[in-house]
């Protein structure tokens, strides 16, 4: 009996998770305190990482997050990208005499819609290192 009980407290040790629910991926991605918690103690278990559901779990909330950041910033990216395409298309149909007007304007626009762009794509790109770093196994 006595073997019984030291091999299912080593069990609980191996899998740390003993008495704490296993949360699913998308209530990981909703409760980040919960997500950056279970990741901590699958860090200080690296065995737990391929036997524990929650850090299996809380990995895969993490890497969906880092998709869902790069997602999110191709979208709110795609306005200024097409608006500067419609730009570059409104100034080949003005008639030469304006033509380079038009361009002038087009690079000012342009200019000011790429740096909005590159705005978007650093923050999205600083969200996802610190993400990344996250499910960094240690």
């Amino acid at each position: 009996m006595r073997n019984y009980i030291l091999v299912a407290a080593s069990a609980c040790a191996l899998l740390a998770s003993c008495g704490e629910p296993t949360k699913t991926v998308t209530e990981f991605k909703a409760d980040e305190e919960a997500r950056i918690g279970a990741l901590a103690k699958c860090r200080e278990n690296p065995g737990a990482w391929d036997t524990t559901p929650n850090c299996g779990n809380a990995e895969a909330a993490t890497r969906q997050m880092i998709e869902d950041v790069h997602q999110a910033a191709i979208d709110e990216a795609k306005p200024l990208q097409d608006r500067i395409v419609e730009i570059s298309r409104a100034c080949l149909t003005v008639p030469p005499m304006e033509r380079q007007s038009c361009n002038q304007q087009y690079v000012a626009e342009s200019q000011e819609l790429t740096a909005q762009t590159r705005e978007i794509a650093d923050r999205s790109n600083a969200r996802k290192r610190e993400l990344a770093a996250q499910i960094q196994r240690r």
